[in-house]
């Protein structure tokens, strides 16, 4: 549990809120530190309790603590929503799809920035509307998200760059 994490639980709420109002959102946290991202134990129990209490879906931002809850979505037998990196081949058929934070890209831009003569240290923020950020769809899950699903998140992420809908 963490201010970075808990943009994550925010982020995730409002989309539920865009695609499905009356969902109710169940939000359990593997611990505080660095230590919780490793604890693929705790992230299993935790994610087997939220299974049997009626989830649908969980999404993770834990790290390697989410293949506990990768591994507990697949003998539930429903979904889990990968991040960081495309998990979407962990557990295929069960891993939705993954949030992907496209770190290649700013270091590709760092890099380019110093061939160029122009690299000027610091931070480089990336984000939705350059594709920092995105979501992963593969062999893996493509037959889990539907023609309409997909239409439905561009025109999300479409409205949000437009300014139409705000993620707070």
């Amino acid at each position: 549990e963490s201010p970075v994490i808990q943009r994550f639980e925010r982020g995730y709420r409002r989309g539920v809120e865009l695609v499905r109002p009356r969902a109710k959102v169940l939000v359990r946290y593997v611990g505080r530190g660095t230590s919780a991202f490793s604890d693929e134990a705790r992230a299993y129990e935790l994610s087997r309790a939220m299974y049997a209490a009626g989830a649908d879906v969980a999404f993770h931002a834990a790290s390697r603590a989410g293949f506990g809850l990768i591994r507990a979505a697949k003998e539930a037998g429903t979904f889990a929503i990968g991040v960081d990196a495309n998990q979407n081949g962990v557990a295929p058929g069960t891993v939705l799809t993954s949030m992907l934070k496209h770190v290649d890209l700013a270091t590709y831009r760092a890099a380019q920035s110093v061939v160029q003569g122009a690299f000027h240290p610091g931070i480089i923020v990336l984000g939705l509307s350059d594709r920092g950020v995105d979501y992963a769809v593969d062999e893996h899950n493509r037959s889990l998200l539907s023609p309409a699903v997909l239409a439905r998140v561009e025109q999300i992420r479409k409205d949000y760059l437009a300014g139409l809908i705000s993620l707070h």
